[in-house]
Order: structure tokens, then sequence, then C-alpha cells
């Protein structure tokens, strides 16, 4: 059985309801707990998006030039 592959819209898999909980949780009662780990959260995501964005540009390329 062969499973379609859903196309990735340019927005991130992450549920977007999750970061901005954090990020309002943050704002009303600030912890240096939440800070550092809103901080850590939204630099791994940048970090995975930026090289997951590289890696599907480069698949691209590489299928174009074959097919």
């Amino acid at each position: 059985m062969v499973v379609p592959i859903k196309k990735r819209s340019k927005k991130s898999g992450f549920p977007p309801g999750l970061l901005s909980t954090y990020i309002l949780r943050t704002i009303v009662a600030p912890s240096r707990e939440e800070i550092l780990f809103l901080g850590a959260t939204v630099s791994i995501r940048t970090v995975m998006g930026y090289f997951l964005a590289k890696e599907a540009a480069e698949f691209d390329s590489s299928r174009k030039e074959v097919g």
C-alpha cells in the first residue's frame, strides 16, 4: 500500500498554540526557568528550521537535475 506524502507548507510542523502558550505564560508570570526554557525552545526551532529549509532546497535542486 502506497501512502501519498503531503506537501509540507513553509510553516513549521510545531503546533502553533504550544509556543504561544509558553510566550504568554512567560509574559504574565516570568520566572528564570521559564525564560530559559522559552529561549532554548525558540533557539532550537530556529536552528532546526534553518537546516530543514536548507536541506529541502538542496533536495529540490537535486531532484530537478535528475528529472
